[in-house]
């Protein structure tokens, strides 16, 4: 009795050693396997980001270089303007317009930004002629380099600076009724163009230009016999920059664009105060017929707003403006 007790006892310490031994096989297994695909995620981690810097540097491989006869025109925060003499064949001049890297972004973040963006300019642009507002042609894209048509006009804000230059010197020479009569004239005539233009943009091509200044209006002659009179006041105005452009049929944002190119008129040219521009510009932009290019329509669906309720709106804006400037 006793002795099959004691082989008892002994089977059962054997099988809990055994027990004991299976577990920690177990463990000792589970800790190899764990050991293990941690050294594939770590292996795998590597390789993606090799794969990454690989991918960056391959992408990265077109660097942009401007060659010696070509011209810096001007540099703002996010591009340069070079002038490319005898682009096309005939021998006009063309713009390359240099999206330059930020060495504060991720190298391939930075060039899908930068792709995105050209792609974008040139698309406002395109849509923007379809609804026949008068902008630069699209040559190519090369990114991050768009080449456009090179105007060579003056800006409204040389315009606008000239014309109130020549006013002073004729009031000092005296003869201010004739100069009076061609300033008011002049005015008037830009005035409306830049609302009819702004019309244009907003109703047909249902798009917002978010930079609406002066210096990004170009002045030129609506025919080429007039290329040589200077003095000729029908001239058409053509708009540029939309790298800040996007397709928006809101209210609030078109009284902003409209609100941002009166600030621009306050800030820019202080002597056209008292005068009548502005509201000669929101008189125009009233008074333009709109007409619905259908490529334009097929796109954007959204019901057009009213002018009358973007003129609205303006008053609206122009009152928060006002409440910044007293409170911050």
């Amino acid at each position: 009795m006793s002795n099959s007790y004691n082989n008892d006892q002994i089977t059962n310490k054997e099988r809990e050693g055994n027990k004991d031994d299976n577990d920690d096989n177990i463990i000792n297994i589970e800790n190899n396997f764990e050991k293990k695909s941690m050294k594939k995620i770590l292996y795998n981690n590597k390789n993606s980001s090799d794969n990454i810097n690989s991918r960056s540097t391959k992408q990265r491989q077109f660097v942009f270089r401007a060659k010696p006869n070509w011209t810096l025109l001007s540099q703002g925060a996010e591009a340069r303007l070079w002038k490319i003499p005898n682009y096309l064949p005939c021998g006009k001049s063309a713009i390359a317009k240099e999206r330059f890297p930020k060495s504060y972004r991720h190298p391939v973040l930075d060039q899908r930004l930068t792709k995105s963006r050209s792609k974008a300019e040139a698309k406002a642009l395109e849509r923007a002629r379809k609804g026949g507002v008068y902008v630069p042609d699209v040559h190519a894209i090369q990114f991050p380099v768009l080449y456009l048509e090179y105007l060579d006009g003056p800006t409204v804000r040389q315009q606008l600076e000239e014309v109130h230059q020549n006013y002073i010197n004729k009031k000092r020479d005296c003869q201010l009724d004739e100069n009076i009569e061609n300033k008011e004239f002049i005015l008037e005539t830009l005035a409306k163009q830049i609302g009819s233009m702004i019309a244009k943009l907003h109703h047909n091509c249902r798009t917002v230009h978010g930079d609406l200044t002066t210096s990004n209006m170009i002045l030129m002659p609506s025919s080429e016999s007039e290329e040589k009179h200077s003095n000729s006041q029908n001239k058409r105005i053509y708009m540029i920059d939309f790298g800040l452009a996007r397709v928006s049929t809101n209210i609030e944002e078109m009284a902003v664009d409209l609100y941002v190119l009166e600030r621009a008129l306050q800030s820019t040219h202080p002597e056209l105060e008292g005068t009548s521009f502005f509201s000669n510009i929101l008189k125009a932009y009233h008074e333009e017929e709109p007409s619905i290019n259908k490529d334009i329509a097929s796109t954007n669906k959204k019901k057009i707003c009213s002018k009358d309720a973007v003129l609205n709106r303006l008053n609206a804006v122009r009152l928060r403006g006002r409440k910044r400037e007293c409170f911050g």
